[in-house]
């Protein structure tokens, strides 16, 4: 038996790349097989996106090195996109969220998410 992947296409949509922000934070109390996102952005958006686990839930202990790997994705004022799967050790943690650090640029993020679920 198998089960579907889930892909949310407006997992976030038109986040302000001058800002920073955070993302929803995503309960894995159910197993996973696979986490990923791919961001896209405008010409002029500068920073970088980095991931942060936590086990504790109340309140939540967000750290960004999991098992000595930090997840960290820059980018930079070109047109682009990236995918970022998260390594497996990540998906022992209880919770996962990132945040964009913006880095003075401007322009508009888009983000989706695909989970596959065990």
């Amino acid at each position: 038996m198998s089960t579907k992947a889930i892909t949310i296409e407006d997992y976030l949509v038109d986040q302000d790349g001058s800002q920073d922000f955070t993302s929803p934070v995503y309960d894995l109390r159910h197993p996973l097989l696979s986490m990923n996102w791919q961001m896209k952005w405008e010409a002029g958006v500068t920073g970088f996106f980095i991931w942060e686990a936590s086990i504790f839930s109340d309140p939540k202990v967000w750290e960004t090195l999991v098992a000595c790997e930090e997840v960290k994705l820059n980018i930079e004022t070109a047109p682009g996109s990236g995918i970022v799967s998260l390594p497996n050790q990540w998906l022992t943690a209880g919770f996962i969220r990132f945040r964009f650090v913006a880095a003075g640029g401007s322009g508009l993020i888009q983000v989706a998410m695909r989970v596959v679920p065990t």
